[in-house]
């Protein structure tokens, strides 16, 4: 495994806006963006570090590090216990960046945009198998520690239930894994709503390769939405319809919640780029009722897997404890679900149900009291779970 270390420590620097153009329609303003994020991060005097991870297939990703919190103000703080994703409460932050989005866009073979087939040949699976296992290998070796916490939202539950399902070794690596708003694992009792907005979802993206052109490896509207982002006002007609846009995907609107939400600075990052062969896994689940591999159809699953249909991933392998943070309003939830993935899973040692009741999947990300509903919760949870360097 390659790793690298670009060190930016210390000082803070002046506010700048750095803003998505129309010529980013079609594409990312990749060194834009990626700009704007070490600012917002450096102006929040924490200190920053950016790291380069390779995995086992070639992609060339990147992960920034806060190595410790606001409390500390002097650079010579000692990290605390690493994790990925949280903040501050004196852990080792790490924020990895999966393969495709703006961030990790290199591949030691494949150029992203002149060789879209074969850069963009993956789902969740790949990054599952093959990116979180380098970027936790990197993290363990940076610090020194035998173990990290996990979190993860959404996708992130559901590559890291792939993760200790295809590397069942690592499961010694896992000190804690928070898993936020119904990990998409299990959708045998999912709602109807669910199953029509991902098939509407495939077939506009289908209609745009075939009429238009569009590659169906990286996501055109992608850049649409976030350009049309940079010219959201708060509370304007414009606002609601972008706020409608994130609840169409997450659950009835919860507007309380999201009254203050800065769109015009969520929107330089989100939503971000990925391959079309991660919504459509996604759908083969919701379709098929099985937390499945790829589906290749049944001549090339023969020949990859030996059988005509994708075999299901073993969740009796994870043996890593596991925190389950839901909520009600979210789409992606059913009690049913939860039930089945809990009696899947050998170490379940928290559940936590927010108690906002219009609480909603992208609520774990942006409401404003997200910190009180849910994250206060984790951390005093992690902190149980606290991992030791090595001697």
């Amino acid at each position: 495994m390659e790793t690298g270390l670009e060190r930016v420590h210390g000082i803070q620097i002046t506010q700048t806006k750095y803003r998505v153009n129309m010529n980013a329609f079609f594409g990312d303003a990749c060194e834009d963006i990626d700009k704007y994020v070490e600012s917002i991060i450096k102006e929040q005097n924490y200190p920053l570090e950016k790291h380069t991870v390779t995995t086992e297939d070639g992609y060339v990703n990147s992960m920034y590090r806060i190595p410790y919190g606001k409390k500390t103000s002097s650079q010579n703080g000692t990290p605390g216990p690493p994790v990925l994703l949280l903040h501050d409460e004196g852990f080792d932050v790490w924020l990895p960046n999966t393969r495709g989005t703006t961030f990790s866009r290199k591949h030691k073979k494949f150029d992203a945009d002149e060789d879209k087939h074969d850069y963009w040949n993956f789902s969740w699976h790949e990054i599952g198998t093959y990116d979180t296992p380098a970027f936790i290998d990197h993290i363990l070796q940076v610090t020194g520690f035998e173990k990290l916490h996990f979190v993860g939202h959404s996708q992130g539950a559901t590559t890291f239930a792939v993760f200790l399902s295809e590397r069942p070794q690592y499961n010694d690596k896992i000190a804690l894994s928070c898993l936020l708003g119904a990990p998409i694992i299990f959708q045998n009792n999912t709602s109807h709503r669910v199953t029509i907005i991902s098939k509407l979802f495939i077939q506009t993206i289908e209609i745009a390769h075939r009429y238009f052109g569009l590659s169906i490896h990286q996501m055109p509207f992608v850049s649409l939405m976030r350009t049309i982002g940079q010219y959201v006002k708060p509370n304007s007609l414009l606002a609601e319809l972008y706020g409608t846009f994130f609840s169409l995907v997450a659950g009835n609107p919860n507007v309380e919640q999201i009254s203050d939400m800065d769109i015009q600075k969520i929107s330089i990052t989100t939503p971000n780029s990925f391959s079309i062969q991660q919504p459509y896994h996604y759908l083969q689940v919701i379709r098929s009722g099985r937390f499945a591999k790829y589906d290749y159809g049944p001549d090339k699953n023969n020949r990859i897997y030996g059988s005509t249909t994708p075999p299901l991933y073993d969740l009796s392998k994870i043996r890593a404890p596991v925190a389950l943070f839901s909520s009600k309003n979210d789409m992606y939830f059913n009690p049913k679900d939860e039930e089945k993935l809990e009696e899947m899973l050998s170490n379940v040692v928290y559940k936590h149900l927010v108690e906002d009741e219009l609480f909603n999947h992208a609520d774990f990300l942006f409401a404003k009291d997200s910190i009180e509903l849910v994250y206060s919760h984790m951390v005093k949870l992690m902190k149980q779970y606290n991992p030791v360097k090595y001697l």
